[in-house]
């Protein structure tokens, strides 16, 4: 529910260190919450797949790093594409959502298909199941001048279909790898990083709890933290692929 503009501080912050970067739009982001409506996970990949063609004509080695969905989006490139990238920062993928309401995600979103195609297919009836639909959630952002403030049910469900397959396939994850969650995640329960950084079967893997109680660390005062903790494993990741350690 957001667009690169979130990740520019953390994109800056490693372009200061002499890393080439880029921050690719998925699909449906930046733009609107109805036009996210209509995205699928599969876009959000192709998005992704497309930034990492870019980088390849330039980067010789490339990481690939992800906050929230991005997250998610991460650890789907690299069990799906297990040589093309040297490392691996997951920050708060949505493994397991703290709203109670999103546990009935799955029935509403069928509900709004059928009440479309209800609407769609007989025009001319005298009963219109608009009214019945609950298309969005609000949305308390921690940046809501960045980001929606209406998140579709839809893409909750994409998000968690795709992390159902990424469950499956963590433990084929090899190349090194970072996990941080803020520790009193309001939105994203912590334990979804834990269960993701045991399911990595990496022989370099690191994980970090940050002290705090926002969703949103990768912007404002606490990122600092963060970003330290991405540049001390990037360095180390440096000096593992050059045998200094």
């Amino acid at each position: 529910m957001a667009a690169p503009e979130e990740v520019r501080e953390w994109a800056d912050y490693l372009y200061a260190l002499g890393y080439t970067v880029y921050a690719p739009r998925m699909a449906g982001h930046g733009t609107s919450a109805e036009d996210l409506n209509q995205r699928k996970a599969s876009e959000w990949i192709a998005s992704v797949d497309r930034g990492h063609k870019i980088l390849k004509t330039c980067c010789e080695h490339i990481s690939i790093a992800g906050f929230s969905t991005g997250a998610s989006v991460a650890l789907y490139q690299v069990i799906n594409k297990p040589d093309a990238f040297d490392s691996l920062i997951c920050i708060s993928a949505p493994l397991k959502f703290k709203k109670f309401s999103t546990h009935f995600a799955e029935p509403v979103n069928y509900w709004n298909q059928i009440s479309r195609f209800w609407d769609n297919s007989l025009p001319g009836k005298l009963i219109n199941t608009y009214r019945w639909r609950k298309e969005f959630a609000t949305n308390h952002a921690d940046n809501p001048h960045i980001n929606y403030l209406r998140c579709p049910v839809s893409s909750i469900v994409q998000i968690k279909h795709m992390m159902k397959e990424v469950c499956a396939g963590l433990s084929s994850i090899a190349i090194p790898t970072l996990v941080i969650h803020a520790t009193n995640d309001p939105k994203v329960d912590v334990q979804s990083s834990q269960e993701i950084y045991r399911g990595i079967q990496a022989k370099h893997k690191q994980y970090k709890e940050i002290d705090f109680n926002l969703h949103g660390i990768i912007r404002g005062q606490i990122s600092k933290q963060v970003f330290k903790e991405t540049e001390r494993f990037l360095n180390l990741h440096f000096s593992l692929r050059q045998g200094r350690i």
